[in-house]
């Protein structure tokens, strides 16, 4: 990207957070804040923390590009930390019927953190294997038994994908074999919140002929979803990508649709996202497209299913093979896209990453997952929240001491590693693998696996349920102006501060440049008063150190410079030599009417200016000997009485 398109990208991002950071301050200093729901005050801070990390993004290529900063916005210098997520509870089994094999699990989660889990069951159904799920609510406690999903158990059901919306309705879909008259097809069942079955359940694929397999399913806000799946040979060259459209109520919208454009070889491995607003993306596995072996490949749609520009690759490096690609979309619609590289990271295969805006436009470069490098990281799965924070979890081999173990790494919304990667399996013995992730609106995320010999008998299902790690506060560095000689406890002005953790309390402290103790900071609400003597002719500015510490474990801090500059007054009154009586204002206090006699000055020419206590103007007007002031708030206020032959000041006070 050029540095002009990227010095408009960043104008056009620092005018809207400015514009939503005033109104976010002015909320706060009018007390309005607090009236907001805990989703609404979370929706605010997280929307403005969004756009600082973007904002951060495009001043970190502009100085790459080599391109002058002029654009006058400054973020705190260090990167948001934040611990590593932490285990809610210990990891639990899924699956109550342990007989035989319970393997390829996938969850989904709703907004409140309710969820259910899916998986394929051996022998249960009483023919190979059929699909099983349960449910739980937010705070992990089953909800009922598991049931069986599939109604058709003859043969093999297998590969479950679900998807739920915002209220807990959910479909699970899967492979059937031999239900479609020829080899595998694609079927679904829709469920309620409750987990009660909404009719019957339903064949997805209106091609039947030869293979429709592994379905992925996603859905928005209000329950329209979209599955997509493999299938074999009618795009007329081995595999090709498929999707069909719904309604909340499970009628289909349009026919199935093909989704690759490039169709020689083989497109594999569909994975699906959907933003609130019902648009998707769908990405693949394509072979030899990019060149070289297995390539990922994406495609946009809006919510009316009109694909949005042409295919695109996603993965920059394209040596060997690049495969199994797993998605995730935030409430806007800007997304990240994880898949397995073999040999990029120097040793056999990685995990690698991409994230994009809503507009599809790459964010940012491909990146690296996993840290810990030796042997297999593989089958990647992510997880996104409302406002792009996102998960990615893999399986890696010996990295837990015996053969395969499930890890995971937070980010945040601009694509940095809060923390480091993390053991998500605390049993160990033999393999866990074939993760798979999902996070509700807030960031609290739940992994489920599947575990060999856990349960006592071949593979079961386990999960663990995290929440995010403690995010740093966050403030920038910000400036106040106020006039010299008030009298002590004028307010200054209120630092603004903010905590993706909106939950968390913060205090703050003065801890440097606060010379003879000119100001005091409320640690509860950051307002800044006044404290000492200030005196524009010794100090004409302070460059306080100010601290905002949250409540969280452990407590994280972070500093700023709030610079105060002091206003210089005219301590007598006069600023340039004329003969007169001076000024005189009469009530005084008063409740905003107060009655203005002078002399001295030219007669006709004179000009009425009331400044506040943060040096701003609040009046400005011809002379006027009855001065009405009783829309503004009560305090102390500077009025100066302009001509051209001298300026003279009074203080009033507004009561």
């Amino acid at each position: 990207m050029t540095p002009d398109l990227l010095h408009f990208q960043h104008t056009r991002l620092l005018s809207l957070y400015r514009k939503l950071r005033y109104r976010f301050d002015k909320s706060l200093k009018e007390n309005r804040f607090k009236n907001h729901s805990t989703q609404k005050q979370t929706q605010l801070v997280r929307r403005l923390e969004k756009l600082r990390m973007r904002l951060a993004d495009l001043e970190h290529a502009l100085k790459l590009s080599g391109a002058a900063m002029t654009l006058g916005f400054v973020l705190s210098q260090g990167e948001v930390q934040a611990q590593s997520p932490n285990p809610l509870g210990s990891e639990f089994r899924v699956n109550t019927y342990t007989t035989d094999g319970q393997v390829n699990p996938a969850i989904a989660l709703d907004s409140a953190g309710d969820f259910v889990i899916t998986w394929q069951d051996y022998i249960q159904d009483g023919s190979y294997s059929g699909i099983y799920a349960q449910r739980y609510n937010a705070a992990g406690v089953a909800q009922g038994s598991e049931f069986r999903v599939n109604t058709y158990t003859v043969s093999t059901q297998r590969n479950p994908a679900i998807a739920m919306d915002n209220d807990g309705d959910f479909v699970i879909a899967w492979e059937s074999f031999d239900q479609d008259g020829s080899s595998f097809g694609i079927y679904a069942q829709r469920y309620n919140a409750a987990g009660v079955a909404q009719g019957s359940e339903f064949r997805v694929n209106t091609y039947t002929t030869n293979t429709q397999s592994l379905p992925s399913i996603a859905m928005d806000s209000d329950g329209d979803f979209v599955i997509t799946w493999n299938d074999y040979v009618q795009d007329r060259s081995y595999y090709g990508i498929f999707a069909q459209r719904y309604n909340a109520l499970g009628l289909a919208q349009g026919g199935e649709f093909q989704v690759n454009t490039f169709t020689t070889d083989q497109q594999l491995s569909p994975s699906i996202a959907m933003d609130s607003d019902g648009n998707f993306v769908i990405a693949w596995n394509s072979y030899s497209q990019d060149g070289d072996n297995y390539g990922i490949y994406a495609q946009r749609y809006d919510a009316a299913g009109v694909a949005q520009g042409s295919e695109f690759r996603v993965n920059t490096y394209t040596t060997n093979k690049q495969s199994f690609s797993s998605i995730a979309m935030d409430s806007d619609g800007d997304f990240v896209i994880a898949w397995n590289s073999y040999t990029q990271d120097g040793d056999s295969y990685g995990i690698y990453a991409q994230r994009y805006d809503a507009a599809g436009v790459a964010q940012g470069s491909e990146f690296r997952v996993n840290t810990y490098t030796t042997a297999h990281q593989i089958r990647s799965s992510v997880a996104m929240d409302n406002n792009g924070d996102f998960v990615i979890s893999w399986q890696t081999y010996g990295q837990d001491g015996d053969y395969y173990g499930i890890y995971a790494k937070q980010f945040n919304a601009a694509g940095s590693p809060q923390g480091l990667e993390f053991q998500v399996n605390t049993f160990t013995t033999d393999n866990q693998g074939y993760p798979f992730i999902a996070m509700d609106r807030d960031g609290d995320f739940t992994v489920v696996w599947q575990s060999f010999s856990q349960d006592g008998s071949g593979y079961g299902v386990f999960a663990q349920r995290f929440q995010p790690g403690n995010h740093d506060p966050q403030i920038n560095n910000q400036s106040f102006n106020i006039n010299e000689n008030v009298s002590a406890s004028t307010v200054v002005g209120t630092v603004a501060a903010s905590d993706a953790d909106v939950s968390q309390v913060l205090s703050y402290s003065i801890t440097a440049g606060n010379t003879g103790g000119a100001f005091a900071i409320n640690s509860s609400t950051g307002q800044i008063t006044v404290a000492g003597s200030l005196d524009y002719e010794n100090i004409a500015s302070y460059a306080l150190t100010v601290q905002v510490t949250d409540n969280g474990t452990p407590a994280l801090s972070s500093s700023a410079t709030v610079t105060i500059n002091i206003n210089n007054i005219v301590e007598t009154g006069i600023s340039h030599p004329y003969a007169g009586d001076g000024i005189s204002v009469y009530p005084n206090p008063s409740a905003g009417l107060f009655t203005i006699k002078s002399g001295g000055l030219s007669v006709g020419k004179q000009n009425i200016r009331i400044i506040n206590a943060l040096g701003e103007t609040v009046y400005n007007s011809p002379f006027t000997e009855q001065l009405n002031l009783q829309l503004l708030p009560k305090g102390v206020y500077t009025l100066m009485l302009e001509s051209e032959n001298g300026v003279m000041v009074k203080q009033i006070v507004i009561e």
